[in-house]
């Protein structure tokens, strides 16, 4: 890394945009450009680094905002100490996308309380962090979910929260909406239709397939899940969409486990 002794010959704002720019084209040319001078690193470190990988843990509270964690163990060693560590981390986060194993992990709801120490504005509960078990049904799986509603006391703790995205149920739904009367957008994610949900226009249903790609977009700075979600009951509340509606028709097919 060079020192700053010669200024910038560009304008601050022409040299952050160029910079910015390659990020965004070249992802792999990050490392590079954070070599070429000192206030490279200072200044550009978290409009270069949109979505970190990894990062000394002092980087994660200041330049960390969208958090997409994995805690499927898949034969890595990985506990749930270690997640929370990684929650712990990131104090800035202000979105949480947390993937877990739908089937075969232990719950992960002591992740709500960590969570809730964050002030996050939107978070997505993906897997079995919900207390669900795994029924078979006629020769397809379906998840239904746990009444055991005591498991929840850090969900209704989750103050800044405006956007929230979980598996469907109907007793979910009254559940959350009673719990966050303040909560803009509750979106579930389906990939093989839902069942009724109560009339509240804050209600929006979105393909499973659709979920790693929007969010990706939205951490790069494009539209994500809750851009359509907001549009979606902008739309109804305006009457434009029937109170009996809650999704969108699907356009486009996304593979849900493409590289995030």
């Amino acid at each position: 890394m060079t020192n700053d002794s010669a200024p910038s010959t560009l304008p601050p704002e022409l040299e952050r945009e160029i910079f910015e720019t390659t990020a965004v084209l070249r992802e792999k040319m990050i490392p590079t450009l954070l070599l070429v001078a000192r206030r490279v690193h200072e200044c550009y470190l978290e409009a270069l680094f949109r979505m970190l990988d990894y990062r000394p843990s002092h980087v994660f509270p200041q330049a960390c905002r969208h958090l997409f964690l994995v805690t499927m163990a898949l034969g890595t060693g990985w506990n749930a100490d270690s997640a929370d560590r990684i929650l712990r981390a990131c104090t800035g986060v202000t979105e949480i996308f947390i993937f877990s194993d739908p089937v075969d992990f232990d719950p992960l709801l002591p992740f709500l309380s960590t969570v809730s120490q964050m002030r996050p504005t939107h978070l997505t509960l993906f897997g079995n962090i919900l207390p669900l078990r795994y029924v078979p049904n006629a020769g397809n799986y379906n998840y239904t979910l746990s009444r055991t509603w005591a498991h929840w006391p850090a969900l209704a703790g989750l103050a800044t929260l405006t956007h929230l995205a979980v598996f469907p149920d109907q007793d979910l739904a009254t559940h959350i909406l009673s719990i966050l009367p303040d909560l803009h957008a509750l979106v579930f994610y389906t990939h093989m239709g839902y069942p009724d949900m109560p009339r509240d226009p804050r209600i929006f249903v979105e393909s499973m397939s659709r979920f790693k790609t929007l969010w990706r977009s939205g951490a790069q700075g494009g539209d994500d899940i809750w851009v359509r979600a907001d549009e979606f009951i902008a739309r109804k509340r305006r009457g434009e969409i029937p109170k009996s509606v809650y999704h969108l028709p699907e356009e486009v097919s996304y593979s849900m486990f493409a590289p995030i």
